[in-house]
């Protein structure tokens, strides 16, 4: 029998590779978007600089406001088109990884018992209209997106014209506010491809009269918020897990852990970001990236905030460091002085402020 949740985790680990080349082809229809919208730019800026009094001057404005809504209205259907398309093929060859993994896992007898749905392209697209991420649906996330694209480049563009600003600083303005439409449509892309997965896997072994329940593991490393991190290790009946199903929030990685064999507990591992390095992009903005990623094995049955607390009382000066970057100094100082636990630095899936906790440690 394999282990299921080494399994499991290589299945995130393809489907964030495959967010990631998607967020490659978003950038080239954002930077379609672009090349269209920065000349008209310039050239509409070139005459406003060159009329003489206010009137003329707003209504070259208004003109351009008008053509860089005119370019995004036409740029983000496409946007949305390519997400759906590409988590669509996903979603119809999803339930037969899930089949075979299961089968590689428990045995076929159990992977019997599964309910495999063969899904159309046009069942998966209508699935979209009821997608809801954090209280709102796909198409509008996807206009909210649109819309603060617009802003970006609106007020990047009159800036521009104001200050007199060259056309090279312009345009890295304008690369920099679709670098960030870009980020967020990735982020929706990924925060709607990994509920697709949850959703499936869920209906799939919850369906199965093996399944006896379900356990909902966290990602061991520094980017895990204090809403998973609370649920980390708690296991649930199949009727209760259905309201703790991730996504619990934008771009969560969490999963629920379907369990077919009471007891068993899979050995863990935690993700240590080493090497930090300064990255310059193309339009001269930076960011700091980790060349690689350090792994290190975690005990079956380890929660997030057991394993955090390992890490803070280590002798490893590596594993110490970690900890303190990954909780602050202020928090790491009251864990490291046992003045509290970690799990005390959160309450109810959030992240206790200093000040309540020095209270709570006084």
């Amino acid at each position: 029998m394999r282990d299921y949740l080494t399994e499991r985790l290589k299945l995130s680990h393809r489907l964030e590779g495959i967010v990631n080349a998607l967020g490659d082809e978003i950038q080239e229809v954002l930077n379609d978007a672009l090349e269209r919208t920065s000349g008209k730019i310039v050239a509409l800026m070139a005459k406003a600089q060159k009329a003489k009094g206010v009137l003329k001057r707003k209504k070259f404005l208004e003109q351009q406001k008008a053509e860089i809504q005119k370019v995004l209205r036409e740029i983000f259907p496409k946007v949305s088109e390519t997400i759906m398309d590409r988590t669509a093929d996903l979603a119809i060859a999803t339930p037969g990884i899930i089949k075979n993994m299961t089968e590689k896992c428990f045995g076929e007898e159990i992977a019997i018992g599964l309910g495999v749905p063969k899904l159309t392209k046009k069942q998966v697209l209508s699935w979209f209209e009821g997608l809801s991420i954090e209280g709102a649906y796909f198409p509008e996330w996807m206009k909210t997106i649109e819309e603060n694209a617009r802003k970006r480049i609106t007020v990047a563009a009159r800036r521009g014209l104001v200050m007199d600003e060259p056309v090279s600083k312009i345009a890295r303005e304008l690369q920099q506010a679709l670098n960030i439409s870009r980020n967020s449509s990735q982020g929706l892309a990924h925060t709607a491809m990994f509920q697709m997965l949850n959703d499936t896997e869920y209906e799939m072994h919850s369906e199965n009269s093996r399944c006896k329940g379900f356990q909902f593991v966290a990602m061991l490393d520094r980017k895990t918020t204090p809403q998973c991190v609370g649920l980390d290790g708690q296991t649930f009946n199949v009727e209760e897990a259905q309201n703790h199903k991730p996504p619990l929030h934008w771009k969560c990685r969490s999963m629920l852990l379907s369990i077919y064999i009471e007891g068993v507990q899979y050995d863990r591992r935690a993700i240590l970001d080493t090497k930090p390095r300064t990255v310059t992009r193309r339009d001269g903005s930076t960011y700091t990236k980790y060349e690689k990623q350090e792994t290190m094995k975690v005990p079956g049955g380890t929660t997030y905030n057991q394993w955090m607390q390992s890490m803070v009382t280590s002798k490893n000066p590596r594993d110490v460091s970690f900890a303190k970057e990954s909780l602050g100094p202020k928090r790491f100082d009251l864990v490291a002085s046992r003045k509290l636990t970690v799990d005390k630095l959160t309450y109810d899936g959030k992240l206790r402020t200093v000040k309540e906790l020095e209270r709570l440690s006084s």
